[in-house]
C-alpha cells in the first residue's frame, strides 16, 4: 500500500508541521497498534503551543 510505503521512508520530523504529518498518517493504522493514544501522547505534548520542539 502507499501509505506502507510513505512510513517505511519517513525520516525524523525536523518541524510541528512534519510532526503533524506523520500523526496524521500514524492515527490512520490506529486501530492496529495497540495503546495507540499512549504511544502518541509524548508526541502530542510536542504540538502544544507552550512547548518548544525539540527531537531527540
Amino acid at each position: 500500500s502507499q501509505k506502507v510505503d510513505k512510513l517505511d521512508k519517513l525520516s525524523l520530523p525536523k518541524n510541528i508541521t512534519q510532526l503533524q504529518a506523520f500523526l496524521e498518517l500514524a492515527s490512520y493504522y490506529r486501530r492496529f497498534i495497540k495503546e495507540f493514544s499512549k504511544k502518541a501522547r509524548p508526541l502530542l505534548k510536542l504540538l502544544k503551543k507552550d512547548k518548544d520542539f525539540k527531537w531527540g
